[in-house]
């Protein structure tokens, strides 16, 4: 029988997968936020992720240890953790003993065993495959994300995110924005007259001007319409600002247009349904970390900041790296 793991690193290209779990299951509950919190970061790096934990750890140093809830109780636990997450599920047996033979009895999903290995542990199943070969492709966060998750980055990934991003980000002469959720946090403030209040970062709004002085066009398209937007739009320079827009693919095509830049050649920030066909539409689709999922999964690059707390700083200092412009940009600022 074909080797599960060796399907996913001996070939061409290997991919860098993880599998990880509690050494022991301690109770359903602790067990099962540990494989939803693993879950969210391996799917937010776009990580293949296979969930491990053992109902038995026999190889205690005392024999009073907790070796954990048994056979048949943790099965269950880890086939409640497989169908409420839909993740991959392995776990292991120190003894080949028949009665651990899926599908006799007991809640575990009925997967195929390896053969016997030498060693300590005699048998591992395999469980129901992933996509084979899923690497590091799709939404792919900011580099600097790895520095959040991992106290010491896997080196090889970090390189993969810088040079996939900058691939990404190299070719764009434009960057498009959406408002409330992206320049803003999305909450909506209304005054007794019924006039919109927002709020805008000051570091987002440096990133933008960074983007123009060095001939990096910028655009607004919002389904909303504020005065305060136009105050900011007029303040930061923007002359492209499509407000009230319901259809925002077909914006784009306008700025197109008006510009002479290919949507291709453009990036899309955005962060909720409304903001999809226009993330189609561009070369490059950015979702902000808050974003709804549906929108993180279809984005080419998903930021480590939330909407209106430096998700746009954070794409325009990108795109400027990506460019070669970065030195050029800082030059202003330094002594």
């Amino acid at each position: 029988m074909k080797n599960f793991f060796l399907e996913m690193v001996d070939t061409p290209s290997p991919c860098f997968f993880l599998v990880a779990g509690p050494c022991v299951i301690e109770n359903a509950d602790t067990t099962f936020a540990i494989a939803q919190t693993l879950k969210t970061i391996t799917r937010t790096l776009e990580i293949p992720f296979i969930f491990k934990a053992s109902f038995d750890k026999a190889n205690r140093t005392s024999v009073q240890s907790f070796r954990g809830p048994g056979f048949e109780q943790g099965l269950k636990i880890l086939g409640h953790i497989k169908s409420e997450l839909d993740l991959p599920v392995i776990s292991d047996i120190h003894l080949p003993d028949p009665q651990l033979r899926p599908g006799t009895g007991s809640s575990f999903p009925p997967w195929q065993r390896l053969p016997l290995q030498q060693g300590p542990t005699a048998c591992s199943w395999k469980p129901t495959p992933i996509r084979k070969k899923r690497c590091v492709t799709g939404p792919i966060p900011c580099p600097s994300t790895i520095w959040q998750i991992c106290s010491k980055p896997f080196w090889p990934l970090k390189r993969y995110l810088d040079k996939r991003m900058s691939s990404l980000l190299k070719q764009v002469k434009m960057l498009v924005l959406d408002v409330d959720g992206v320049l803003t946090d999305g909450r909506i403030t209304y005054t007794d007259a019924g006039e919109q209040i927002k709020s805008f970062l000051s570091r987002d709004g440096l990133g933008i001007r960074m983007l123009m002085n060095n001939n990096i066009q910028v655009g607004i398209i919002t389904g909303r319409t504020s005065g305060a937007l136009t105050h900011r739009c007029r303040n930061l320079g923007i002359d492209l600002l499509f407000d009230g827009i319901q259809d925002k693919a077909a914006a784009m095509d306008q700025i197109a247009a008006r510009t002479g830049i290919h949507t291709s050649a453009m990036a899309f920030v955005g962060d909720d349904l409304i903001d999809l066909p226009a993330m189609g539409r561009a070369g490059v689709a950015v979702a902000v970390a808050d974003a709804a999922d549906e929108v993180k999964s279809r984005a080419d690059i998903v930021t480590l900041a939330k909407g209106g707390h430096g998700a746009v700083r954070e794409i325009c200092e990108a795109i400027l790296k990506a460019r070669g412009l970065w030195d050029r940009a800082m030059k202003p600022f330094l002594p």
